[in-house]
């Protein structure tokens, strides 16, 4: 089963600057109409982010390719990488209302269920 506390990021291998011997604190802002109602939606991923690690980057690959098919995977090492985010929190608004969500239920945000 993969992972739902983290996601895959594509990112422009600029960002490798970026990164130390740490993670860095990072928000990832989707936004947009709701496929069933078209209204506005926002949901805020906080959490950490860190580059794959070499052992695990084909994998990662592989991974994101099953789901978001691009040829700038092609540039992996070159123009892009692959970072992954761990996720802490997220915050979720809408025209009505804004919800901050633990840990649990941001990852189970991210599966499409409940965390028991």
């Amino acid at each position: 089963m993969p992972r739902t506390d983290r996601i895959l990021v594509l990112a422009p291998s600029v960002m490798m600057g970026t990164f130390g011997d740490q993670d860095v604190a990072a928000r990832l802002n989707l936004c947009g109409p709701s496929p069933d109602t078209g209204r506005w939606v926002s949901v805020a991923f906080g959490g950490w982010v860190s580059p794959v690690g070499a052992a695990l980057a084909r994998a990662a690959a592989i991974t994101f390719a099953e789901r978001h098919p691009t040829p700038d995977l092609l540039g992996l090492g070159s123009g892009w990488l692959l970072l992954q985010m761990e996720i802490a929190e997220a915050v979720v608004r809408t025209e009505r209302a804004c919800v901050l969500l633990d840990t649990a239920d941001s990852t189970a945000l991210l599966s499409g269920g409940s965390q028991d």
